[in-house]
């Protein structure tokens, strides 16, 4: 298993199955971390197509744009996701 660990997330990538988790106490989602994980994440997997899984508990705000970005762009080579959430807000962005 392949592992990643950046300032503000880790990742886990084996058989095609991406493993995410925030790891920071809260993680304030602007559009200029939103572009850095998004490829960081295509580096990471070598721009192959995958499937995700992000822990997102750490979640706290996103913007219009972001929300946009990511559900266009931002999923580039992503074959399915899940994301694992543990409040309202963090239900509503995703």
């Amino acid at each position: 298993m392949e592992k990643f660990i950046n300032d503000f997330l880790e990742m886990k990538y084996e058989d095609r199955v991406l493993i995410g988790k925030f790891i920071n106490k809260e993680t304030y989602f602007n559009m200029e971390l939103a572009k850095r994980m998004v490829r960081e994440r295509i580096e990471f997997t070598k721009g192959e197509k995958h499937y995700m899984c992000l822990y997102a508990s750490n979640f706290t705000y996103a913007g219009n744009d972001v929300r946009k970005f990511m559900s266009n762009e931002g999923a580039e080579n992503i074959l399915a996701g899940a994301f694992i959430v543990n409040s309202a807000f963090s239900s509503v962005f995703f």
